[in-house]
Order: C-alpha cells, then structure tokens, then sequence
C-alpha cells in the first residue's frame, strides 16, 4: 500500500512538473471543475486609459484559478459579496505605490488573455474615484467579447505600498441575469 501511494505522489508530481515546463497540455476543462480558469492572465498597471493603454507601470500577480476561499493568500470573502456572476480567478499583489499618486494622474488595470496572447485584454478598469478609508473599488469592464469582467480593489497599506486584488467574474453570467430581470414573467 505504501508503494502505491509513493507511485501516486511521484507520478502527480511529476504531471505538475511537467505542466509547469510548459510539456504537458491539459485543457481547462479536464483540469478545473466547471466556473473556474485554469490559464494565467497576467494583469498591470497601465499608464493611460482602457480607451487608450500606455506602458506597463506596474507589473501585477497573474490572475488565476477558481475561488480561493479559505488559502491563506486569498481575497477575504467579503470581497466577492454583491458581485455579478461567478467568480472564475484571483490575484493580489503589493505594488510600492500610493493611491494619491496613481490618482494624479491616467492609469488602468488591464487583464490580458495569456501570456502567449498578451496583446489580447480581456478586462479592464480605468483608476479613477475617490478613495474611501484608503481604499478604491473599480469595476472591471469586460473587453473584446472576453465574456469577463469583475473588481480590482486598491487597498493603501500604511506602509508605503497598496494591495491590488482583482477578482474576475463570469460576464455573460452577469448578462444572463441582467436579461432574466429584464423579462417578465407570465
């Protein structure tokens, strides 16, 4: 029983090793249960507007995998109460910045496709607003037909950083929704 459960861990390990080369391919669907994304979306801090990305200020955690309810790195549950649809990824990441400089000037959250189709946006939030307790909330609007959308929270840390957390949503649940509170019923 021992060996068994040794080849099982060495072969695990191995399929992760090998995903993580880049060698093994597993698609979304056999790898995750339905309403999450396994593929990594690498997400920054753009200078300029979603209508009009400047370079990459800051570079941010890609956003990935399903709810992270409960790990020790993951946005408080808080955080996703009220939003529309369901949430399909996470990131969090400390950037030395301050809300007031951002502010001061155009900046957007963008989230990309893949790094492999980085030149594809598939959500994206301008930073504008006035903060509350030293902390921003954005709505990120879904981008080229992504069928994602979902929040970035900019949150000032006290210590000269701030916590960017984005959590992305199913958009076309969202739509699905608006559309069913729009018909009436018979």
């Amino acid at each position: 029983m021992t060996k068994h459960l040794i080849g099982t861990f060495m072969t695990v390990a191995g399929l992760v090793a090998l995903a993580l080369a880049g060698t093994l391919t597993v698609s979304a669907q056999e790898a995750t249960p339905e309403g999450t994304q396994s593929e990594a979306h690498p997400a920054h801090i753009h200078s300029g507007t979603c209508a009009e990305l400047g370079d990459v200020v800051y570079p941010l955690e890609d956003v990935t995998g399903g709810h992270l309810e409960g790990t020790p790195a993951a946005t408080p549950e808080a955080a996703d109460e009220g939003l529309p649809g369901d949430v399909i990824a996470h990131s969090r990441t400390s950037v030395e910045a301050n809300l007031d400089d951002l502010l001061s000037e155009e900046h957007a959250v963008n989230v990309h496709e893949s790094a492999d189709n980085i030149d594809v946006f598939i959500a994206c939030a301008d930073i504008e607003g006035e903060p509350e307790d030293g902390e921003l909330y954005l709505e990120l609007q879904q981008q080229n037909d992504s069928g994602v959308a979902g929040q970035v929270i900019l949150s000032e840390t006290g210590d000269g950083t701030i916590e960017v957390t984005i959590t992305l949503t199913d958009a076309s649940a969202e739509q699905a929704g608006q559309t069913a509170e729009a018909t009436p019923a018979d």
